[in-house]
């Protein structure tokens, strides 16, 4: 009898993820006290056309130019309502057109446990195949012809090899 051992990683060689976990639970005890009333992915910044908007819209933005078509925020206990209002408040008032296709789910991380912790939060989203952990509170930024997120999921599709880490080349 023949039996095929495939190492795991073979079997996703050309495959590219189309799904994203974003943990976001943190308390960011750095930004007290403005964290005690916006979550941080909620902050503000200035895009590259002069607009503020939250960090999360600059990250669900980089995840969908990449061809991420499905994400989930694990975020605290009961911190999902604050993003569910973000998200309601987005589609009247027409900003972020963009966004409007990418299916968002949640998950919760219900003790502060730790970033490996949040991302075994979004175990069941993942469905067993390989998706993009993205941090969520950095954005990503590349003056490259393919995002940063593009980049990472490019790469795992080219190769056997089960985990990535995208980081800055220092010079």
């Amino acid at each position: 009898m023949s039996m095929s051992h495939e190492a795991p990683a073979r079997r996703w060689i050309g495959y590219r993820p189309r799904r994203a976990i974003v943990p976001l639970a943190g308390r960011a005890s750095r930004l007290w006290p403005a964290s005690l009333a916006v979550p941080k992915a909620l902050f503000p910044l200035i895009d590259q056309h002069g607009v503020a908007r939250p960090v999360i819209s600059l990250i669900l933005a980089e995840l969908q130019k990449a061809g991420i078509t499905e994400v989930c925020l694990v975020t605290g206990p009961g911190d999902d309502a604050a993003y569910l209002r973000y998200f309601e408040a987005l589609g009247r008032s027409g900003m972020d057109d963009d966004l409007r296709d990418l299916r968002v789910d949640f998950a919760t991380q219900l003790e502060p446990l730790g970033f490996g912790h949040a991302v075994w939060c979004g175990r069941d989203f993942a469905l067993e195949e390989p998706v993009l952990v993205v941090l969520g509170d950095h954005v990503y930024s590349t003056d490259a012809p393919v995002n940063c997120a593009g980049q990472v999921l490019d790469t795992f599709a080219r190769s056997s090899h089960q985990a990535y880490l995208g980081y800055p080349r220092l010079l």
